[in-house]
């Protein structure tokens, strides 16, 4: 049986929480929760406003090397194979086909097929500039920092010279292709390198392809799925991922 809970049940759990095992970004456990961990749990409030699920036994926690993760409440009862962690509304997720119907993403793309990776980055462009943003828009803001695409500033060798390396490649691939075609449109005029950078990012590292039949790039269909993309980073058990009835599920399988 699923367990999830509404959302005055999700923020009591954050009260008890109180910022999770970490303390947020800082390694002092009384700082509280980071404004990413804080904005993680919005997200999560959202999704439950709008037909989402979130399991009651599982918690939002964060730390430096991987972020906003997921972790199995200690004092609840675990999980079990075969329940849903998070189910969150299609409808919801950023995605390859929203883009595809976007009408600044169309403007510049030409209206024609485009690999699924860069519509949904055009897409993500643009939802990052919105003055409104919804409450997982606004969690992927606050992990676009541009600091976190550079290499450290101690340190040196070959490793560090070749992060900049990967970045100054970055800035050229920007420059000689996609440049060109955002300045000549009003909605992604101001876009820079940074900007672009991160948005790529996101989209590695965090957009799930819901289209297990795709053969080719364009046939794809990947999106930013809120909450589902906390289990990137780390999950408290064995998943899948389940595409049905206009819903995206991380369901537990061990």
């Amino acid at each position: 049986v699923m367990e999830s809970m509404d959302d005055d049940a999700f923020w009591d759990q954050v009260e008890r929480d109180d910022g999770g095992a970490d303390g947020g970004d800082s390694d002092d456990g009384d700082a509280g929760p980071s404004v990413k961990l804080e904005l993680a749990g919005i997200t999560v409030a959202w999704l439950l406003k709008h037909g989402g699920t979130w399991h009651e036994g599982i918690l939002l926690d964060e730390a430096r090397s991987r972020g906003v993760f997921v972790m199995v409440d200690p004092k609840g009862g675990g999980v079990r194979a075969g329940e849903r962690l998070v189910r969150a509304p299609r409808a919801a997720a950023p995605s390859r086909a929203a883009a595809a119907d976007d009408a600044d993403v169309r403007r510049v793309t030409g209206g024609g097929r485009a690999e699924a990776f860069g519509l949904l980055l055009l897409l993500t462009l643009k939802k990052l500039k919105e003055a409104e943003k919804t409450p997982y828009v606004a969690f992927l803001e606050s992990c676009c920092d541009g600091d976190f695409l550079r290499p450290p500033d101690v340190g040196a060798g070959p490793l560090k010279d070749h992060l900049w390396a990967v970045v100054d490649d970055q800035d050229r691939v920007f420059d000689a292709a996609a440049r060109p075609l955002l300045k000549a449109d009003a909605c992604f005029e101001d876009v820079d390198a940074t900007a672009y950078a991160c948005a790529r990012k996101l989209i590695e590292t965090r957009a799930f392809q819901l289209n297990g039949s795709a053969s080719t790039r364009e046939d794809a269909v990947q999106a930013l799925v809120p909450g589902c993309d906390f289990f990137n980073y780390a999950s408290p058990s064995p998943t899948r991922l389940v595409v049905d009835d206009g819903y995206v599920s991380i369901v537990a399988t061990a």
